[in-house]
């Protein structure tokens, strides 16, 4: 799997770690990562095992960071 994620114990912190390729053909994989929990405190996105990252692999996350609340986000 390239898209691994990982949930702390109290569901507070969601750690999404990219291997290989960040491109479109992530898009699915990555929004299931963070859609099927309901927003937590913070999300880190790790990307030291991407090998590649394209513009929409910066559009995915600019998508999570709406997710998670947008400009009122930090």
């Amino acid at each position: 799997m390239a898209v691994d994620t990982d949930i702390s114990p109290d569901g507070k912190k969601l750690t999404i770690k990219i291997k290989g390729r960040f491109d479109f053909g992530k898009h699915q994989e990555f929004r299931k990562a963070y859609e099927r929990i309901s927003k937590p405190d913070s999300v880190v996105v790790d990307l030291s095992d991407a090998t590649y990252i394209d513009s929409s692999a910066l559009g995915m996350l600019l998508m999570l960071r709406d997710h998670v609340g947008g400009d009122d986000s930090d």
